[in-house]
C-alpha cells in the first residue's frame, strides 16, 4: 500500500521500490501490489484518489500486461422528441372504414 500511495511522487515511489525490493519482487510481494492497486482502484470508483487514477492504471497494465477497462460515459435519458406519441384508440368510423369491404359492382 505505501509504494502504490507513492506513485504520485517518483522519487520517493523508486525509494521504497529499492528499499523494499526484497519483498515486491518476491510472487507474495506482486500479488500484494495486484491487492493494493485493485483496492485503490476501486476506492477512485467511489470517488478517493482521483489524483492517483492514471498513475494507478499505468501501474496495473505495467504489472499485469493487461489494459485497465474505463468507465463507460454515462448514459444519457433519452431524447423526448424522439419518442413517439402514445397511441390513442381508433374512432368507431375509423374501424368501420378498415374493417368494411369495398363492393364493386353495385
Amino acid at each position: 500500500m505505501l509504494y502504490v500511495n507513492s506513485l504520485r511522487v517518483p522519487a520517493v515511489a523508486d525509494r521504497i521500490r529499492a528499499e523494499f525490493a526484497h519483498v515486491l519482487d518476491t510472487p507474495a510481494g506482486r500479488i500484494g501490489e495486484k491487492i493494493a492497486l485493485a483496492e485503490t482502484l476501486q476506492a477512485v470508483g467511489r470517488g478517493w484518489y482521483v489524483e492517483l487514477t492514471p498513475l494507478l492504471r499505468r501501474r496495473a497494465e505495467d504489472l499485469t500486461g493487461v489494459r485497465s477497462p474505463t468507465r463507460p460515459p454515462p448514459i444519457r435519458p433519452p431524447d423526448r422528441r424522439l419518442l413517439h406519441e402514445p397511441q390513442r384508440a381508433p374512432s368507431a368510423l375509423e374501424l368501420a372504414c378498415v374493417n368494411s369491404r369495398p363492393v364493386f359492382g353495385v
